[in-house]
């Protein structure tokens, strides 16, 4: 990845950051809630295994680089990001993965900014290593 795409990716990050508050506990995540949201992700995505499917697995994900699940084909956005998952990047990448990462194939399809809150606090107290 240049500078320039890192720079941008930043760019359009900060403000969807700075915009929400810096937790999703701060944003009234509900653990629990996100909980029962999580089948529309596990259509996609594996929690408590590492196995791939249309989207990469989650274990670990907290803290881990972007691009970063062993055995995945990332698209290029994904795989040459230099951004670490965390509840920020988390929560501006569910609301806007396309604006965050353009290249990327993930769909939004969490719309409601409670209901990512709720998803990325669940996801930040099973993910986190």
């Amino acid at each position: 990845m240049t500078f320039t795409h890192a720079a941008r990716r930043l760019a359009l990050l900060l403000p969807l950051a700075a915009a929400s508050p810096a937790t999703a506990q701060e944003a009234g995540g509900d653990p629990i809630a996100g909980e029962a949201l999580w089948p529309r992700c596990a259509a996609c995505h594996a929690l408590d295994e590492a196995r791939n499917g249309a989207g990469p697995h989650l274990v670990g994900l907290v803290g881990r680089p972007i691009g970063g699940a062993d055995g995945f084909a990332y698209t290029p956005a994904l795989a040459e990001s230099d951004l670490v998952w965390n509840e920020e990047t988390l929560a501006a990448y569910l609301l806007a993965p396309r604006d965050i990462l353009p290249g990327t194939r993930k769909a939004g399809v969490l719309t409601d900014p409670q209901d990512i809150a709720d998803v990325v606090a669940f996801l930040a107290e099973r993910t986190t290593e």
